[in-house]
């Protein structure tokens, strides 16, 4: 009997470590959320709202849907208000795009190379490729920030 209770077991582990590798990122062995991921792809159009207080000061990841595969482009809206963030577009693990870090000089408390002001807009050229979800990578200053931005829909 106890070697089928170590079967069991075994196989109750190894789903469970099944589960984590099928659904990456949703908690990590702690029970806490892994900050490099934020959600479910949320498609074009679909404004991603400010994230502030809380999270890890890790990047944050947030999966884009574009409704179509590269090589096509679109254009990234965002308002990254006073403190300093910077997103970056991840096409099929490549990085393909930055906003460079955008904010005042009056809240750069950790003196990044700033872009430009708060709020603009990037196109994003997506090569050939077999997906049509883009991430994008929000990268912070500190906890308190505030953002968000938009992905207008390929045309």
């Amino acid at each position: 009997m106890p070697s089928r209770t170590v079967r069991a077991l075994c196989a109750t582990a190894l789903s469970a470590a099944a589960l984590a590798v099928a659904a990456p990122g949703l908690a990590q062995a702690d029970g806490t959320q892994d900050p490099a991921y934020s959600g479910p792809v949320t498609p074009c159009e679909v404004e991603n709202t400010p994230r502030s207080g809380g999270f890890a000061s890790e990047p944050q990841n947030f999966p884009k849907g574009i409704g179509r595969t590269g090589p096509t482009s679109f254009v990234l809206n965002f308002n990254e208000e006073d403190e300093p963030d910077k997103f970056d577009v991840i096409y099929q693990n490549k990085q393909i795009a930055t906003t460079g870090w955008h904010g005042s000089e009056s809240a750069n408390k950790f003196n990044r190379p700033l872009s430009g002001p708060g709020s603009g807009s990037i196109r994003v050229a997506v090569p050939r490729g077999s997906s049509s979800v883009v991430t994008v990578r929000v990268s912070k200053d500190s906890e308190s920030t505030v953002w968000h931005f938009t992905a207008q829909c390929p045309n």
